[in-house]
């Protein structure tokens, strides 16, 4: 069993019963065990659960350093989808940093913007 899975659970069940007081405890625990691990996906998890404690406690600006700090590792995470790329935007970006294209996906490539098909 994952060692996050307890508290996390814990913290967000906390907070779903509104609770927020209740739910910062395991939060913390949870961000303790992810910077422990060195594991960044979860640590950002961790701090996006205690900034939604602080939005509900009324503490706005201990709540947009945490959302923000989220975010930068969520961002250096670099969430990756099932094929391997890496989520940007609206559009799923390959490790080599091209762009995806239509063949990717099983289906006919399109051709590159301003390309003129005939």
């Amino acid at each position: 069993m994952d060692p996050h899975t307890a508290p996390s659970q814990q913290a967000r069940a906390a907070l779903q019963a509104g609770d927020a007081v209740a739910a910062q405890a395991p939060g913390e625990e949870w961000l303790l065990l992810a910077l422990e691990e060195g594991d960044d996906a979860q640590r950002a998890q961790a701090l996006l659960h205690l900034a939604r404690c602080d939005r509900v406690l009324h503490r706005p600006g201990d709540a947009r350093e945490r959302s923000e700090l989220a975010a930068r590792l969520f961002r250096a995470a670099g969430r990756r989808d099932r094929r391997g790329r890496r989520a940007v935007g609206a559009r799923a970006q390959r490790v080599d940093g091209r762009a995806s294209r239509g063949s990717d996906r099983g289906g006919a490539a399109r051709p590159a913007p301003g390309a003129i098909a005939r």
